[in-house]
């Protein structure tokens, strides 16, 4: 198999920072790529008994039967009604579903938004179903739409949930196999942080949120289908346990510098035979241009024909300003391109193989 090494220096010299060859080495997986189908979850609702309600400060912590333990917010809207927002999960549970409404004194409070920022997922929770009753989410103390950046720091304190699961009609987003994509099926939005093993991308995403595999520090293998044509600024970031990113596009997706972060750049690219060439992103040769030098003006002797050469010598020089600024123009827009697009670089090795 053919391993192709990565040769500019910058990227070389971060690899040396960041490094785990103190470590012991573990074999790269040599598994065949399976793929996985882009349909949506067909996720229901079946959330335990509600047991008992507390309260909690100026909030009501509400016991269930499975032992799984959810602070609310209860409120009464004025434009929505009795509402609930869901501020902390605790308990004994393993697998939490959160329901679609809370009962408290003969009041019927319907479960509308998440605000998980501060006080995030017990440590006890691995699976996380979530009710299509949700359609906010809090974001510094303020009601937001439900928008990928905003869900997905509402999980990023779930440390070690496994398992997300969206139930059907959740609003702009559905879950495939325990992680999160858009409702359109075109972008992963949020893969847990418990997430284990292998993490295999749906085989019609062609976006990878930023951020989206942020802290998933138990996955060891990702693939990425054919048609994938962006990677999000920090998608792959402190994924220290990742040994191997199988991508299956001939072409490769764009993919910005922080994109895949400290460690993640530790594991091996695979690529499908022959398109080595199309990966390799190396800094623009180019020289950066040497300003011209303008020509000393003539001493208080100087002749017409002095002042006439002077003359000749600066509109050259101006000829030649105007070409410095075009070329030192070209290279800084090359140079630019490559430092904010150089995502790729980040790879110990490239691989390229059939899949």
């Amino acid at each position: 198999m053919k391993k192709i090494a990565l040769l500019p220096v910058a990227a070389l010299l971060m690899l040396g920072a960041c490094s785990n060859d103190d470590e012991a080495v573990r074999p790269v997986p040599n598994d065949p790529v399976q793929t996985v189908v882009s349909v949506a979850d067909h996720v229901s609702l079946n959330a335990p008994a509600q047991s008992d309600v507390k309260a909690d400060g100026s909030y009501f912590r509400v016991s269930y039967a499975n032992g799984q333990e959810i602070v609310y917010s209860l409120v009464n809207s004025s434009s929505l009604g009795y509402v609930a927002t869901v501020k902390k999960i605790q308990g004994s549970a393993a697998d939490v579903i959160v329901p679609a409404s809370v009962s408290y004194n003969d009041l019927t409070f319907a479960v509308n938004s998440l605000d998980l920022m501060l006080e995030g997922i017990d440590d006890t929770v691995t699976s996380l179903t979530l009710p299509n009753t949700i359609t906010q989410l809090v974001e510094n103390s303020a009601f937001s739409a439900m928008t990928g950046t905003y869900f997905r720091a509402q999980m990023e304190r779930a440390n070690k949930v496994e398992k997300i699961e969206l139930e059907d009609g959740f609003t702009n987003f559905c879950s495939i196999n325990g992680a999160v994509y858009s409702s359109d099926l075109q972008t992963l939005v949020c893969v847990p942080r418990g997430y284990k093993g292998t993490m295999t991308v749906a085989e019609d995403t062609k976006f990878i949120a930023p951020r989206a595999l942020y802290y998933c520090s138990q996955i060891e293998v990702l693939t990425l289908p054919a048609g994938i044509v962006e990677i999000g600024d920090e998608a792959v970031v402190f994924n220290d346990n990742l040994l191997l990113i199988n991508c299956q596009a001939t072409t490769a997706p764009e993919a910005v510098s922080g994109s895949f972060g400290q460690y993640a750049h530790n594991g091996v690219l695979r690529i499908p035979a022959g398109a080595e060439d199309a990966y390799k992103f190396t800094k623009p040769d180019l020289a950066l241009p040497v300003e011209p030098t303008e020509p000393e003006l003539p001493d208080g002797d100087a002749t017409d024909e002095d002042w006439d050469a002077y003359d000749e010598a600066y509109a050259a020089y101006d000829v030649a300003m105007g070409e410095y600024y075009t070329a030192l123009e070209e290279y800084n827009e090359a140079n630019n391109y490559y430092d904010s697009h150089e995502g790729w670089v980040y790879f110990k090795n490239i691989e390229g193989v059939n899949f």
